[in-house]
């Protein structure tokens, strides 16, 4: 079942994000991509991201467009890059003798998520109450 779950709660949280980062825009008065880029989003909505929240929306966002929804993507290409961003954001890396061990670092736990979203929110009722 986690296997099933992790997936799911990931694009679950992307698309949250992506709502919030639409609504900021768009109380901002400015015109919405339709699509699913969320640093593109966060940018235009004025929030500063360090790398490490870019990569970690990269991830989210690659979730909306299809890792929520399909067991492997229509091109190779995008589930690499899917790996790639998971173990570069996701992974703590510690050396072991020749070896290397990736131990997940809970960078999209529900705690961690909420700091994304709380920082949004924050935006959002700055621009929403200026209407």
């Amino acid at each position: 079942m986690a296997a099933a779950i992790s997936p799911v709660y990931l694009m679950l949280c992307g698309l949250a994000l992506e709502l919030l980062y639409k609504a900021i825009i768009v109380a901002k008065g400015l015109r919405v991509d339709t699509n699913h880029k969320l640093v593109d989003f966060a940018a235009q909505a004025g929030l500063d991201l360090s790398d490490k929240e870019q990569g970690l929306l990269e991830i989210l966002s690659e979730s909306v467009i299809w890792a929520g929804r399909y067991p492997v993507a229509k091109d190779f290409k995008y589930m690499a890059k899917l790996r790639e961003l998971k173990a570069e954001h996701l992974f703590d890396l510690t050396p072991l003798g020749k070896m290397t061990i990736a131990t997940p670092n809970n960078a999209l736990n529900w705690v961690s998520f909420k700091e994304l979203w709380d920082r949004g929110a924050e935006l959002y009722w700055q621009h929403h109450s200026d209407q």
